[in-house]
């Protein structure tokens, strides 16, 4: 965290495009490198995610015992022993800006159709350039892969949510030399370098990643309902936004 650290963070979020300018004319002491850019904000993402989810578990724990302490009663059941979390069904989770994740995807009436309906998907998947037994054992795991993960998102939305958030910064690290090579087709003519349209890739998902970054940060205060403070940090928040498609 020295100078060009903070330097190319201030560029980075005021103009972006201007790193690149600068990268590609030469002047890149000044400023840090666009891989390691893109690393750090996205291993200080992920620790971010990591610890507002364990925070948040550490909280729904606490809250789920003085419950049970007071009720006498198992907090995972009601009196008709059904789950006490569904899809679809009002829960007291205002500090948890994921809790709303999956009700629009799940219908209660239609969970049953939903799971055999991706499970039939997975079983329908034949890839040619594999033998018939590779097939076999491929969809096998993908079908054990999927129950658990369609489980997991019927049983708590926010906490699926977290987990994937965990994997897309390797997912976009993976994505972005194919992208860079899509943007070297469309923009063939234009005569730049693939590294250049790399560069401008790494800059691009830096700064995206970088604006949900502080944006979770600012979240973090928005929701702890301090006087005068929480507003002014929820005006911000949205302002910061629109500033990234601005």
């Amino acid at each position: 965290m020295d100078g060009r650290a903070f330097r190319t963070l201030f560029y980075l979020l005021t103009k972006p495009a201007f790193l690149c300018t600068e990268y590609f004319n030469g002047r890149r002491i000044r400023y840090s490198t666009p891989l390691r850019l893109f690393l750090v904000i996205s291993v200080s993402f992920f620790l971010l995610v990591s610890f507002y989810s364990s925070v948040q578990s550490i909280e729904n724990a606490l809250t789920e015992s003085e419950t049970e302490e007071a009720t006498g009663q198992d907090i995972a059941t009601t009196p008709d022993d059904e789950p006490l979390i569904r899809i679809g069904t009002d829960v007291n989770v205002e500090d948890d800006p994921f809790s709303s994740f999956g009700d629009e995807f799940v219908d209660e009436n239609d969970e049953e159709n939903d799971i055999e309906g991706i499970l039939a998907f997975v079983d329908a998947i034949n890839l040619p350039f594999f033998d018939a037994q590779t097939n076999v054992n491929l969809r096998r795991v993908m079908r054990a892969q999927a129950e658990e993960n369609v489980n997991i998102l019927l049983e708590n939305p926010s906490e699926f949510l977290r987990g994937y958030l965990e994997y897309i910064t390797f997912f976009i690290l993976f994505m972005i030399p194919l992208l860079a090579f899509i943007q070297k087709i469309i923009y063939f003519r234009t005569g730049h370098y693939y590294v250049e349209h790399l560069v401008l890739t790494l800059h691009n998902h830096a700064f995206i990643i970088l604006v949900v970054f502080v944006n979770m940060l600012n979240d973090m205060i928005a929701t702890s309902e301090l006087p005068i403070i929480s507003p002014v940090f929820g005006y911000l928040g949205a302002a910061v936004y629109i500033w990234m498609w601005v």
